[in-house]
């Protein structure tokens, strides 16, 4: 009885001798996951992540760096260097707008 409800349920062949199904159905192909060889996994492409790949890859580590968004982390992208890069255009044209009549402008 046990055997055949095994086989109602699962729709595979049971072996004689256990009761484990012996054709397993194939899991779908995006859950089979690849094997990789890496010495190291880094996690985050910041600027700590980046310096630790780099320095990691010029020892002759195979390593792999995983980032969700782009690479060079906060600072880079939307915080310190955006800000300073900012800051300075805004300077150089506060500079143009109040000492443009000292170069002969306006």
């Amino acid at each position: 009885f046990k055997k055949k409800t095994l086989e109602a349920a699962r729709g595979s062949k049971v072996d004689d001798d256990d009761d484990r199904p012996t054709d397993r159905p194939t899991p779908h192909p995006a859950l089979i996951m690849p094997s990789y060889d890496y010495d190291l996994l880094v996690i985050g492409g910041g600027s700590g992540g980046i310096a630790c790949a780099k320095r990691s890859a010029s020892h002759g580590a195979k390593v792999l760096c995983v980032e969700r968004d782009r690479l060079g982390g906060t600072c880079v992208n939307v915080g310190c260097v955006p800000k300073k890069v900012m800051w300075s255009a805004a300077h150089i044209a506060d500079v143009l707008r109040h000492d443009m009549k000292h170069y002969g402008f306006g």
